[in-house]
This record gives structure tokens, sequence and C-alpha cells, in this order.
């Protein structure tokens, strides 16, 4: 019975350094890194060493969000973009583990909304703003145009809520048929 346990344990450890052989040549060549046991063992996936990219940015006086995915980067890529972007005070750099955000708040409208224009009554004038009807909109220039004269409709949009209109050419048409009334 000696003879047969001396065996059995000879075989065991054959079949144990045949296991090792074979783990540390599937690690090293790089064949295995889908095995279930090497991953266990510290070997990471090559996804795991990149992260999504978001850069977003905030326009304040519209409220509108632009988000633009840059696909995935590496990490040591990632942290050269963030020592880069943190000198900019103006961006704010967010990250978890499978997704990192660059926000940008700026504000003005954003490129859409700037091209808009508004009419509004500022004292007894037409005032001409730039971007949609809304809070924040900047007073460009006031018209030398009597709100009192106008007709009774435009004169009640006016000093309601405004008029607006989709870019500076289509506001200055407006403005030539009002100076009719002048």
């Amino acid at each position: 019975m000696g003879g047969f346990n001396k065996r059995v344990y000879v075989y065991l450890i054959v079949l144990v350094v045949l296991l090792g052989g074979f783990v540390y040549y599937q690690a090293s060549s790089g064949a295995g890194k889908n095995l279930f046991f090497l991953r266990a063992f510290g070997e990471k996936k090559a996804a795991d060493e990149l992260v999504n990219v978001e850069i977003t940015t905030i326009y304040e006086a519209c409220g509108h969000e632009f988000s633009e995915n840059m696909g995935q980067v590496s990490r040591k890529y990632l942290e050269e973009m963030q020592r880069l972007y943190q000198k900019d005070l103006d961006w704010q750099y967010f990250q978890n583990d499978l997704r990192a955000v660059l926000l940008k708040q700026v504000k003005g409208f954003c490129p859409d909304d700037l091209e808009k224009r508004h009419l509004k009554a500022v004292g007894d004038y037409v005032g001409i703003f730039i971007g949609p009807v809304s809070k924040e909109a900047e007073l460009e220039r006031i018209a030398q145009i009597n709100i009192h004269k106008l007709p009774p409709e435009w004169k009640e949009k006016l000093l309601a809520e405004g008029m607006e209109f989709p870019n500076e050419l289509e506001m200055l048409e407006a403005l030539d048929s009002l100076d009719e009334f002048q």
C-alpha cells in the first residue's frame, strides 16, 4: 500500500506543476486574457483601462445643455486631460470608474439662441434685445420708435412679453415696418 500512496503524491505534484506552467504560459503570452481564473488573480481586461469621456456645456442664460461623447480614452490620457482642464477655472471635472465628464458653464446664450432677437418696451421706446424673450436677455440698443404711436396689438405685445424673431434680419424687417407709424 505504501507504493500506491507515493504514486498518487507524485501524480498530484506533476499535475500541479503542469497546471502552474499552463497558467504561467497563458498569462505571459496574453492568450488567456479571458480565462476566469486569470482575472480572479488580478489580471485586468483591456476595457478596464478605458474610460468614456463626455464634454458638456451648459449655457446659463437659456438653460440649454449640449453634450458630446468623445469616446473611450485611456486612464493615462484622461489624467493628462484632467490636469490641463483644471487650470481653466471655467471647467469642472467629474469621474467615476466608467465615465468622466468635463463640464463647462457659459454665462451667455447657446449659439442658436444668440442669433435670436426680440423687441420689448423700454420706457416709451422699443428695445432691441439679444436672444429669446427671457429674463436673462441683454439690451443691445433702443430704437427711436415710440411705442405709444404703434398699433394697439403691437403695443400690447411689446409691453407684455415682447416679440421674438429667429434672427436679426427678420427683426430689422419688422422694425422697418414700424417706422411708418412714427
